[in-house]
């Protein structure tokens, strides 16, 4: 850190330990006999603090860090290197994964065979009455019945049917109440 300029910052955070540790979770550890440093003394600091100090003197001369991208290019000159990277969330593919995955309408439960959307957890889509969720506050499940006059008899007991038409969906689908994301 000496060498970049940066040990008076460490310094002012850190803390020193003029032997060395000597001991780490409890394990007596003999200090080496000789430190490869030029100063006599281990810098104890945070990892996180580590980073924020060497984040701010790569951004001293302009360069950015960007952690949870990929590299896809890198141009050396003369003035500099170029360095092109993607962010994978904004991949349309993997941006869909994700958003799926986190409101919960990427999981599908196994009900056996049946249309697509069987087992899955739907958006909040406009019914002809209001919206999904608003009709999704009890703990069962719910038959979305478009038309086609499904019976949930048999499953009265676990299962409300919901009627209406819903914009641009297939003509029923069960849904699994979860919490519903708003």
């Amino acid at each position: 850190m000496d060498q970049r300029g940066l040990l008076e910052r460490f310094l002012a955070l850190g803390q020193q330990y003029p032997d060395g540790v000597g001991r780490f979770a409890v394990i007596e550890k003999p200090v080496p006999p000789v430190l490869d440093t030029a100063h006599g003394y281990v810098l104890g600091i945070p990892q996180p603090v580590t980073d924020r100090l060497l984040a701010e003197r790569a951004a001293e001369p302009g360069a950015q860090i960007r952690r949870g991208t990929r590299v896809s290019a890198v141009e050396q000159d003369q003035d500099g290197v170029d360095v092109e990277t993607t962010d994978p969330r904004r991949i349309p593919d993997v941006s869909r994964f994700l958003a799926e995955k986190i409101s919960g309408t990427g999981i599908r439960y196994d009900f056996g065979e049946g249309p697509e959307p069987l087992g899955r957890r739907l958006r909040n889509i406009p019914l002809s009455s209001g919206r999904l969720y608003e009709r999704m506050h009890g703990r069962r499940g719910i038959l979305l019945d478009q038309g086609s006059k499904l019976s949930v008899a048999g499953w009265a007991d676990r299962i409300d049917p919901v009627r209406g038409t819903a914009c641009g969906t297939p003509e029923s689908r069960f849904v699994r109440r979860t919490a519903a994301l708003a």
